[in-house]
Formats: structure tokens, C-alpha cells, sequence
């Protein structure tokens, strides 16, 4: 597993860019995959129903902002690693390398 170790991040502005547009957040951190992951599902909630998306994207404000404040205080964070637990459980439907740790 690919570890990302970018202290140089700020958390608001990782919050700020993933508000713009989701996934982007995790894009600035080196988590590029998982905001890919994040962006797909957030689409898809969309798509089937407004309020699933909606809700991904809150949870991922949350998670991108708690990853965010982990790296700055220097924790190594997985590549395909989330914080946020619910937001785990639904884009682990679509990413099997998804990994969990609060």
C-alpha cells in the first residue's frame, strides 16, 4: 500500500476544494485514486437519487478535512485510505481497496 506523507497541506483549503468539486480534496492530499472513487460515487448518489449524493458529499467534506489534519500533524495515510467510516462503507461497493482506519 502507497503511503502519502504531505505535511504541507492545509486542511482548509483541501476542505475548500472539495466543496468546489468532490474528490478534488483527496486529489490535493496525493490520494488520487480515492478521490476518483469519491467523485464516482458522489455521481452516482446523484444520479439514482439527490439525497445519496448528498450525503456522500458531506461525508466526504468530513473525511477529506480529517485526512488532511492527519498529515499535517505528520500520521502517513494510505493511498485508498479513509476516516470517515460511512463514506468507507459506500465507496467500498465500487473500490475493493479501500481501507479504514478512524
Amino acid at each position: 500500500m502507497k503511503l502519502v506523507q504531505n505535511r504541507d497541506v492545509n486542511p482548509i483549503v483541501a476542505l475548500l476544494a472539495n466543496i468546489f468539486l468532490p474528490g478534488l480534496g483527496d486529489m490535493i492530499l496525493g490520494q488520487t485514486n480515492k478521490g476518483i472513487m469519491v467523485f464516482v460515487c458522489s455521481l452516482l448518489g446523484t444520479c439514482l437519487c439527490c439525497v445519496p449524493g448528498i450525503v456522500v458529499n458531506i461525508l466526504s467534506h468530513i473525511d477529506v478535512y480529517w485526512c488532511a489534519t492527519s498529515l499535517q500533524k505528520g500520521e502517513p495515510l494510505g493511498e485508498n485510505e479513509y476516516k470517515q467510516e460511512l463514506l468507507f462503507k459506500a465507496v467500498r461497493l465500487i473500490d475493493k481497496n479501500a481501507t479504514y482506519r478512524g
